[in-house]
């Protein structure tokens, strides 16, 4: 694949996601163009995960934050850019960025990332990413990094309708990703039988000023 195509599926993909926030619903999709980008991010993962660099993910913020294993159990560590594959997708996230602000004038002033690992057992229970009101996560985007993953090893990702509708069910594959508007849809993680992959990040407005 040369760059014009692989320039066509990127851009074919933003507006695919930026009419599905137009739309009201997540998007989930398979990223066939930035598979080998993805390889090296789950190497970088597996590899930091074996290393013992993650560490227990925790809920709130700031004085507020604490672990809680009745929510999630999960391993993070924050991308810092310190890798070409990590430079990569940050550079992917930031044209992403451009463009949601440029389609929708959502105001998005900068984006945060971390890698997850969910060990066999492993979940997060039903939770948003933001609240309304609140002028934090604005967007949500979930990448997969699971080579091989089948429905069996559970893990699932399950985002709930805020009214009435079906539940959408996404399997953690290689490639698959996830976009949605962080206030609006609940979800959560379904135990895992295996060890589980993934990056999830959110563009968050610039806070302002305190008064």
């Amino acid at each position: 694949m040369d760059v014009a195509e692989e320039t066509l599926l990127e851009q074919n993909l933003f507006h695919e996601i930026i009419e599905s926030m137009v739309q009201h619903r997540p998007y989930v999709c398979h990223q066939q163009g930035n598979l080998p980008m993805l390889l090296a991010l789950h190497q970088e993962v597996t590899a930091q995960h074996q290393g013992g660099h993650l560490r227990r993910a925790g809920v709130g913020r700031a004085d507020g934050h604490h672990i809680n294993d009745a929510l999630r159990t999960d391993l993070i560590l924050w991308l810092d850019g310190t890798t070409a594959a990590q430079l990569a997708y940050m550079a992917w996230l930031e044209r992403l960025r451009l463009t949601l602000n440029a389609a929708l004038q959502l105001g998005l002033f900068y984006v945060e990332s971390q890698f997850s690992c969910y060990q066999p057992g492993g979940y997060y229970r039903r939770h948003k990413d933001a609240f309304v009101g609140e002028e934090n996560r604005i967007v949500t985007v979930v990448t997969y990094l699971n080579p091989q993953w089948q429905a069996h090893h559970g893990g699932a990702l399950l985002i709930h309708p805020s009214g009435h509708g079906l539940t959408l069910t996404v399997q953690p594959k290689l490639g698959t990703m996830v976009c949605f508007l962080s206030e609006a849809w609940p979800h959560e993680v379904s135990p895992t039988q295996c060890d589980r992959y993934a990056i999830a990040s959110w563009f968050r407005r610039n806070p302002g000023p305190l008064l």
